[in-house]
């Protein structure tokens, strides 16, 4: 009984502690997930209407990320004019790339393609090391980071408005791939190049469009993680993970790209923070390897019968 007192009364806060504790690892969870969806999003994009995989990608969240610590930091603009220039440009720059390394060799095999965006990342990566040299660029806040009190988590003003914003572009690029009449030729394309054409769709202006697209994405995923990875050359690692969790949600959905990015988000800050945080980098990887083994085709992949 002398025990009894100062044994129980604690277990209740600890119970309340451990609750706010997970409730905040799966909002961090969330708003590394809705990046890594945006930049699913992209891969998944390009490969549904080429069946092209932009390994350059990666390198486009990147080009995102510096443009914006240099519109920002360098040329002192306010942020709603930087949000524009950056995806803006990062498109013009997809299309440049689309035009100059793709287009070419669209008689030639997929895999010609595929080796061509990687060397367009690596000149990308090297191009980035001439101009901003190798050091990383700190990012200033966007928004408060004084920590604010929602539910029973603590989150950063900061943290909730990367969240909000990448949820609010993911509606959009939905309303626009499924109302506009250039979102339903991209969804046309992705089914049928050869009766897209025939009904009067330009194939390759769609092309066009859909690296445009995708690299607005990556552009986007760029300036949200900036605040919270500073811009290096090596930023373009981020693709890892991103790619992971477009194949874990199934690399033809771009639902599935949205969930496996939310979904990696999520379990990896949990394994990082309650496992171990060497787990944190190859928890990506053995998801890919879990899901592969149980639906090679992904969460919302379509399965293909195989005709025995």
């Amino acid at each position: 009984m002398l025990f009894a007192g100062p044994l129980i009364q604690p277990v209740p806060q600890f119970n309340i502690w451990r609750k706010q504790l997970f409730s905040q690892v799966i909002l961090s969870g969330i708003a590394a997930g809705s990046i890594y969806a945006l930049v699913a999003l992209g891969f998944v994009l390009i490969f549904k209407a080429t069946d092209v995989v932009n390994f350059a990608q990666g390198e486009m969240v990147m080009l995102g990320a510096y443009l914006g610590v240099t519109c920002f930091t360098i040329l002192k603009l306010p942020f709603t004019a930087v949000f524009p220039i950056v995806v803006v440009t990062t498109a013009i720059f997809g299309i440049f790339v689309e035009r100059v390394a793709c287009r070419p060799l669209m008689k030639q095999s997929v895999l010609t393609i595929i080796i061509a965006t990687i060397a367009v990342g690596i000149m990308m990566r090297s191009g980035a090391r001439l101009i901003w040299g190798p050091e990383v660029w700190p990012f200033p806040a966007i928004m408060s980071r004084k920590p604010v009190k929602l539910g029973s988590a603590t989150i950063t003003p900061e943290g909730i408005g990367i969240i909000v914003m990448a949820l609010a572009v993911m509606a959009v690029f939905y309303l626009f791939f499924k109302y506009t009449k250039m979102g339903k030729a991209m969804r046309a394309c992705s089914q049928n190049q050869v009766a897209s054409a025939l009904m009067g769709v330009s194939v390759k202006g769609i092309f066009s469009l859909t690296w445009l697209v995708s690299c607005s994405l990556a552009a986007v995923g760029g300036i949200l993680l900036a605040p919270l990875q500073p811009p290096s050359p090596h930023m373009g690692l981020i693709a890892i993970p991103a790619f992971a969790a477009a194949i874990i949600g199934g690399f033809e959905s771009l639902p599935g790209a949205v969930i496996g990015g939310f979904l990696v988000g999520i379990i990896q800050n949990l394994a990082g923070f309650y496992i171990s945080s060497v787990l944190k980098d190859i928890i990506a990887f053995l998801m890919l390897i879990a899901i592969l083994m149980i639906r090679p085709s992904g969460l919302l992949g379509k399965t293909l019968k195989k005709r025995v």
